[in-house]
């Protein structure tokens, strides 16, 4: 028996790319972690949109032969994430009128551990996820902490201390944090990134590669930015600038993360538990145990 064959295989790949665009995807929403209890249905509308942005790419793959700048993005991200490195980076934000503040850090995303030191020397463990900051010194003192404090420990998950219900809570608002104390975290959200496109080759000491430019966008919040992967896959430089929702009181903000040294030891343990206070993750359980 003979099978009728497609005389036209780019008549298919047309019909699904017009397939994808039936159901284009919605603006990225970052807080799926945050929204998933009690909100089931959202979460499986979401599904085609997303099974539609996998058929587009498929079919431009096809199309063009190479994968496309998405998908070169998120094998970046993957592989950066399997190995350890060292990460400079480089912040500014409004709040602070604009000045840079710079920090170095050797992170273990496999471990979520490392260490990273300020421009004042202060030193920041983070160890199997928990984030130690050390007591600043006018605070040791304060009567809300017991005797014997040198540290203070949360999560690296809290997003920058916003509230989740509020209206224009968005996790692009602790981007520059999170950059801090989570880097794979924060290279992880541009898997989510909208609109990624490839901008031109780049370089930087001992390597070159091509620039990827990027939007992410989240209750009226804007992150745009543009990630560097080198020519052996590795994500090398991330520049993202954040600007909340017109109006709101929230302060704009950039980060500029440079990744060398992959593989590099990265050995860090946790303080003694005697000289550690866990920071209470919820702001209104902080202020009771603080008695304010």
């Amino acid at each position: 028996m003979r099978h009728q064959l497609d005389p036209d295989p780019e008549q298919a790949v047309r019909a699904l790319l017009t397939a994808a665009t039936d159901d284009p995807p919605p603006t990225t929403d970052l807080l799926q972690k945050v929204r998933r209890h009690g909100r089931s249905r959202r979460r499986r509308a979401l599904v085609p949109s997303l099974a539609s942005v996998a058929v587009a790419g498929l079919a431009a793959s096809t199309i063009t032969g190479a994968p496309s700048a998405q998908a070169q993005v998120a094998a970046a991200v993957t592989l950066t994430g399997q190995d350890s490195y060292r990460v400079h980076l480089t912040s500014t934000s409004t709040k602070s009128d604009g000045a840079a503040v710079t920090t170095e850090a050797v992170y273990d995303p496999v471990r979520r551990s490392g260490r990273l030191v300020g421009e004042d020397g202060n030193e920041v463990l983070i160890v199997d996820g928990v984030v130690y900051r050390p007591v600043p010194a006018d605070q040791a003192a304060e009567n809300w902490l017991p005797e014997g404090t040198r540290w203070i420990a949360s999560d690296q998950a809290v997003p920058g201390r916003m509230d989740p219900e509020a209206d224009d809570f968005s996790e692009l608002a602790g981007l520059t944090d999170e950059a801090l104390f989570d880097p794979q975290h924060a290279l992880e959200r541009v898997r989510l990134a909208g609109g990624v496109r490839e901008e031109g080759r780049a370089s930087g000491e001992g390597w070159v590669g091509t620039r990827f430019a990027f939007e992410l966008t989240d209750r009226g919040w804007l992150a745009v930015g543009a990630i560097d992967i080198d020519d052996g896959g590795r994500v090398r430089r991330l520049d993202v600038r954040v600007r909340p929702p017109a109006g709101a009181n929230w302060a704009s903000g950039q980060v500029v993360m440079e990744f060398s040294d992959f593989g590099i030891d990265v050995s860090v343990t946790a303080p003694p538990a005697n000289q550690v206070f866990r920071d209470p993750p919820d702001d209104s359980e902080a202020r009771r145990v603080r008695g304010r």
